[in-house]
This record gives C-alpha cells, sequence and structure tokens, in this order.
C-alpha cells in the first residue's frame, strides 16, 4: 500500500471550458450506516453518483428537471417562444379566449 502523504494532486477536466479541477487526496470514511460525508469537500448540490469497478466513487454535480421541462425543451420552437417570452415580458401578449381558439400561430 502506498503511505497517503506521498498521493499526488491529481489535475483532470470534464471537457468544460474553465473547468479543470486540482484535487488534492483527502481521507474520508464510511460510518457503519453507509453514509458519506463530504461537505468539506463540494458545495451544496444535487450529484449523480457512480461507483467505479475499482471502488471509486465519481460524483458529477446535476441538474434535474421536471418531465413537463424535458417535453418542453424537446419542442425547439416552443422553447424558443417561452425563452423570448421570458426575456422580454415587456413585449408579452396575454392569452384570451379568443386567442387561444385562434391558436399561436395566428398572434
Amino acid at each position: 500500500m502506498i503511505p497517503f502523504s506521498t498521493c499526488r494532486q491529481s489535475v483532470y477536466s470534464d471537457g468544460m471550458p474553465g473547468t479543470t479541477t486540482t484535487t488534492t487526496p483527502k481521507i474520508v470514511e464510511v460510518d457503519q450506516r453507509g453514509r458519506l460525508s463530504v461537505g468539506k469537500l463540494v458545495d451544496p448540490g444535487q450529484f449523480v453518483a457512480t461507483v467505479g469497478s475499482d471502488g471509486s466513487l465519481l460524483l458529477e454535480p446535476a441538474i434535474v428537471t421536471t418531465a413537463l421541462e424535458a417535453s418542453l425543451r424537446a419542442n425547439e420552437d416552443l422553447y424558443r417562444q417561452v425563452r423570448e417570452g421570458l426575456d422580454h415580458p415587456d413585449q408579452a401578449q396575454p392569452v384570451t379566449a379568443e386567442r387561444r381558439r385562434r391558436g399561436p400561430a395566428a398572434g
């Protein structure tokens, strides 16, 4: 076994510009209930955890979305319209019963 004090720093990049990170190894311990405290290592948030075949643990920051948002993003035209409405609320048009009957294409 290699003494912990001789471990090297790891430098990695997740492929995103500006996200190269240098890590210094830290000793962490799993308690009797299987919990691992990483509060001093990472910022609060949600993560996808993957356990490698060698037992390594990878935590990747995650953003959870709803099924509704996923379906909205899948419809590029609708998503663009929503983004434009959010970016320019002063230009928003109220949705009246008549406009709802005519549909969005009629304006």
